[in-house]
């Protein structure tokens, strides 16, 4: 049982995305934080988006980290992960993507919800940059993670709702 001290590499939030009329490039991804308890700035490092190239939900070797690396603002709610190589998205052709970072100080309770929507990832199309045309495939709207759950597998525990 994990209840305090860091944990690191955790796949906190994967997801899909699928060009849907043009092909686009993602410029950024911003994640919202909701239900912050106990995790402040300080606590949050090694934030990496991944390509999750077998669409397992989380990073294996060999995996590439995508975009640069990311920052938290516990006071906006978010974390943002900002264009650096992100892969261009071909039409119809979903690409898997997850969500990686270290937590530092947790204890009992600590927790956040996460979710992410259409609003937040900025895509423009390579050809059009006024096209901003993106669905989700295969997304979690939220995934909660709390300190003191068990801890399996070397993954964070998600809660899905």
């Amino acid at each position: 049982m994990v209840t305090t001290g860091t944990l690191t590499n955790l796949d906190l939030f994967s997801f899909q995305l699928t060009a849907d009329t043009v092909p686009v490039r993602i410029q950024q991804v911003q994640f919202k934080l909701a239900g912050l308890s106990g995790i402040a700035n300080v606590d949050w490092s090694n934030i990496q988006l991944f390509e999750d190239a077998n669409g397992n939900g989380r990073v294996d070797g060999g995996e590439t980290q995508v975009g640069g690396n990311g920052f938290v603002d516990v006071a906006a709610g978010s974390v943002t992960v900002n264009a650096a190589s992100f892969t261009l998205l071909p039409l119809a052709a979903g690409v898997n993507y997850v969500l990686q970072a270290d937590l530092a100080n947790l204890a009992p309770g600590d927790g956040f919800t996460m979710s992410l929507t259409t609003a937040q990832v900025h895509a423009v199309s390579p050809d059009a940059p006024e096209d901003r045309v993106l669905a989700f495939t295969g997304s979690v709207s939220h995934a909660n993670h709390l300190s003191g759950t068990r801890w399996l597998g070397g993954r964070f525990p998600l809660a899905m709702r």
